[in-house]
Parts: structure tokens; sequence; C-alpha cells
């Protein structure tokens, strides 16, 4: 996924609230362990944790986060402080596990903090003018999720490939979100064998 990532929106929680309170499918419970670079503002990683939590909650998932020293869960999503060029930009990268729905999400903090002081420069919308990118933070790692829970880029929403600038304004709207079908998908795959090997996206 390109450098345009997601990350803690007050608006995108109430968004992702109201969404429990519609009739529905039982949520699908994922197990998600986080860890950190030392250097790492404190902040960072409980504010993505929540901004991604309240995205894949759009999809009916319902992420338990487990903090680095737990037990192997079935995700583990690790924020990196490594420099900010990342293979051209790509700030977020998914590698898959041995079973469906397992795996490693790694997102480059600097390099999403470069996506979005560039951003800020392009456009005089105050709103894309944030000195915190932690909500862009928690998109990607919403996005990685999502390729291993089953899910391809898509032409809108989460899973686009590249996120745009009305993109960056709907997050922080509350309108972002995962579209029932991708829901679908991933409450399909979830609930396949969990010993069938994950099938890639492209």
């Amino acid at each position: 996924m390109r450098p345009v990532v997601l990350g803690v929106c007050p608006a995108a929680i109430p968004a992702a609230m109201a969404l429990l309170l519609a009739p529905q499918a039982p949520l699908e419970n994922v197990a998600v362990r986080t860890c950190a670079d030392p250097g790492m503002a404190q902040q960072a990683l409980p504010d993505a944790s929540r901004t991604a939590a309240a995205l894949l909650l759009t999809a009916g998932i319902e992420v338990r986060w487990q903090p680095c020293h737990a037990s192997p869960a079935a995700i583990l999503v690790f924020l990196s402080s490594a420099g900010a060029e990342v293979k051209a930009g790509k700030c977020g990268r998914a590698r898959y596990g041995s079973t469906r729905g397992t795996g490693l999400v790694r997102v480059e903090v600097n390099c999403v903090a470069t996506v979005a002081f560039d951003l800020s420069r392009q456009t005089g919308n105050p709103r894309l003018a944030m000195p915190r990118h932690a909500d862009l933070t928690g998109a990607v790692i919403a996005h990685e999720i999502g390729h291993l829970l089953g899910l391809r880029h898509s032409a809108r929403g989460v899973m686009r490939e590249r996120l745009g600038l009305e993109d960056i304004l709907a997050l922080r709207d509350g309108r972002l979100t995962f579209s029932a079908q991708q829901s679908a998908t991933i409450r399909a795959s979830l609930g396949r064998d969990a010993d069938m090997a994950v099938r890639r996206p492209n």
C-alpha cells in the first residue's frame, strides 16, 4: 500500500460504534499482538491501534489487541522507526503466515510521517495539515490486516491501493470503511478450515 495510511480519527470511532447498533451477524474476533521499536513515541501504538480497530469494525471484525510480550497471536503488528524511504514509499507490508488469517504486518512510521507532511504541503485544507499522523498509521494497519484476512485491493475504501486526499478526508470524517462485500469475504475466509493455506491477494 502506498504511504497514505490511516490512524486515530475521533470521527471514525463513533461511526464504527454506530455499526454495532445496527442489526448484523455476530462480530468475528481476531487476536492481534502489537509491538514497536523502543524509540517509537509512547502514544503512536495505542492511537494507531484505536483507528485500525474502528476501521476493522466496519468489516464486522472485533480486534483483541494483545501487548508485545503476550503469547503469540494470529497476527503480529510491528511499528518500525526505520527510515522514511522504504521501497519507493511503500509504508506498510503484510507477510502471510502458514495458515489462513495469520501473519505479520509491518508499518514504517517515519515513512507515514513523510507522506503526511507531503500531503499537508499540497493543500490548504486544515484537516489535512495535522501535526500528528497516527490516524494514517492506523489505516495502514487495517489495510494490511485486510490482506491477511483474504482481501485484495479495491477501487475505493480502506483497501484502495493508493489513498488520495479525498480518502484521507473520508477517514477523518468517519466515512472511510470496508465494504459489505469485503466484510462477507472476510467472514467466509475466517469460517473456513484454519489449516488451509492462505490465498495471497495480488
